[in-house]
């Protein structure tokens, strides 16, 4: 068995968690300082590529679980600010083609979307149900 050490964003850690067709890479690697840690992927070319986060706080943290073989679209998830959760700090994320973060809360149905952006605490959900995606594991080939 040949394994190939996947290095880091900086810090001291990093974990691999999914793998395409491909070869390439994804997961979650520590940054500079160990302050946080963000996910990652790494092209075919063996390059890695920071993922960052869905945040302007430098010490947010994201992770990358997989990875599809079609798009090379990405699934995680990433702390989100404060204006952008409901309960949970941590939002389920795509990054698109292996580049633009999309939150997966924006793609559900305006009928369970929770009342996201209270600074003081979690709003009272005003539907039957509210819906916060907080990771997402897996992605197929259609997205």
């Amino acid at each position: 068995l040949v394994t190939d050490a996947i290095g880091t964003l900086g810090g001291t850690y990093s974990a691999a968690y999914g793998i395409n067709l491909a070869g390439m890479v994804v997961g979650s690697s520590s940054i500079g300082g160990d302050s946080a840690s963000h996910a990652f992927y790494i092209d075919q070319s063996q390059l890695t590529h920071d993922l960052g986060t869905d945040s302007v706080d430098p010490t947010a943290s994201s992770g990358a679980n997989a990875i599809n073989n079609k798009a090379n679209d990405i699934v995680g998830w990433s702390n989100v600010d404060q204006t952008n959760m409901w309960v949970s700090p941590e939002h389920a994320v795509m990054w698109e083609s292996a580049g633009n973060l999309i939150d997966l809360n924006s793609l559900l149905n305006p009928s369970v979307v929770a009342p996201f952006g209270s600074v003081t605490g979690p709003n009272p959900c005003p539907k039957v149900q509210c819906w916060e995606l907080i990771t997402a594991t897996g992605i197929n080939d259609v997205g």
